[in-house]
């Protein structure tokens, strides 16, 4: 079985879907993983995103892994473990540049897919897992937040990695992503008819793995 999660920046994707796999015992992808190292990647060899040739010739010569261990997820690029340096404000503010590339994009679907070959059961996130990746998933689950609770929420996981950020900053931040990701032509986020609308300002991380888990059950 596949369960397709896709949402808004910050809205609780990751945790959720982290710990609704460990609950479940399903395997788990955190997709938005993926474009941050090539995003990262990009910028430490400072290639112009818009020269399609140097970022083809990077993509071949990258190497992207995921692990799920013991509740943590860990991401290797290159074989060098970069989960940390991933989700520093340079590549959360870069990677939405990273991800409305066409070739990226087709990269990244390529390593979803063999993903999902090597595992029978699989939580998928990310922001058009039920739209492109896997529109056939039996569960698709939509995510969203109140920007307010987002920016929170961004602010607190930024200090946990020692990074100091304003609420301000925090908030138009999410608001940027959240209309790159709404308005670009590759793969836009969009809420499928399909799809089961979750807005976590509403419920805390258990409750949302529990409602989730509920529309597995139905499925089945």
């Amino acid at each position: 079985m596949i369960v397709a999660i896709d949402g808004t920046t910050g809205s609780g994707k990751s945790t959720i879907s982290k710990q609704l796999a460990q609950k479940i015992g399903f395997a788990y992808i955190r997709t938005g993983s993926f474009y941050r190292a090539i995003a990262l990647k990009i910028l430490r060899k400072k290639i112009d995103y818009n020269n399609l040739n140097r970022i083809q010739d990077l993509l071949n010569n990258t190497i992207i892994k995921n692990d799920f261990i013991d509740n943590h997820v860990r991401i290797y690029l290159d074989n060098q473990d970069v989960s940390s340096e991933i989700n520093s404000p340079d590549v959360s503010n870069f990677v939405s540049k990273v991800s409305s590339i066409h070739i990226v994009r087709e990269y990244v679907r390529r390593l979803q897919q063999n993903s999902a070959k090597t595992c029978k059961n699989i939580v998928m996130e990310g922001r058009d897992i039920g739209s492109v990746v896997f529109p056939n998933a039996e569960v698709k689950i939509y995510i969203d937040c109140n920007i307010d609770v987002r920016a929170k929420r961004r602010v607190s996981q930024y200090k946990q990695n020692g990074i100091n950020i304003s609420l301000n900053d925090a908030k138009k931040a999410i608001q940027e992503r959240d209309y790159d990701d709404m308005h670009r032509k590759e793969s836009p986020l969009i809420k499928l008819p399909d799809a089961f609308y979750l807005d976590t300002s509403k419920y805390d991380i258990n409750q949302c793995v529990d409602i989730i888990i509920d529309q597995i059950k139905n499925a089945k």
